[in-house]
């Protein structure tokens, strides 16, 4: 449980759910995060994310996307993918990952629950279930 703070720095709690799987686990995620930046943090700055451009302060939703961009980069995807790419893969991957859609929607501050599943979860179908639907057969792996 923790506190996300929103734009005007009032803040409200958040329950982020642990998940067996170490590689995509959000709470080891956040944890080693807050352990390696807490030489900069100090009594006036509480922010979860911060940036340590000139001073350490609070990241920006512009910041968030800066980094990103350059993980783009580096990581060789093409210039066609942005940012915005990573929202709906998110949120996709934690749904088919098992994690209560809920969490996801209110973590990614989805106004409503129809938006987030319209536009942003696009859950794969296991190739088990189609190769069942297309043999009339159960498959089992």
């Amino acid at each position: 449980l923790g506190t996300k703070t929103d734009q005007r720095r009032h803040g409200f709690e958040m329950f982020i759910p642990v998940i067996s799987d170490q590689d995509i686990d959000p709470v080891a995620c956040l944890k080693c995060y807050v352990q390696r930046t807490q030489k900069f943090r100090s009594e006036s700055l509480q922010a979860v994310f911060i940036t340590i451009d000139s001073r350490p302060k609070h990241m920006t939703t512009q910041n968030i996307s800066n980094v990103l961009k350059d993980a783009i980069k580096l990581v060789g995807l093409s210039s066609r993918y942005t940012p915005r790419h990573f929202r709906s893969s998110g949120a996709s991957n934690a749904v088919g990952a098992g994690i209560n859609p809920d969490f996801i929607r209110h973590l990614g501050r989805w106004r409503s629950s129809e938006v987030f599943h319209e536009h942003y979860v696009h859950v794969r179908t296991p190739a088990a279930l189609i190769e069942s639907a297309i043999t009339g057969k159960e498959v089992t792996h």
